[in-house]
């Protein structure tokens, strides 16, 4: 009696997004988010080092 009863329209009684606690599914997710971690600091410090370069060579133009 601890079963419970299969919901109507759906093949197995499994949950809805249970594909997400996958061991692959989770690692690329990690890969991913990592990769997209570390272009964002490497695009903050280009950011810094182009900017500074332009206000030193702008305020010494002046």
């Amino acid at each position: 009696m601890s079963d419970r009863p299969p919901r109507s329209g759906r093949p197995h009684p499994a949950p809805h997004g249970a594909g997400l606690e996958s061991p692959r599914v989770l690692r690329v997710l990690a890969v991913v988010f990592t990769v997209a971690a570390a272009g964002s600091l490497v695009l903050v410090v280009l950011d810094r080092a182009i900017g500074g370069r332009r206000r030193a060579i702008s305020s010494s133009a002046s």
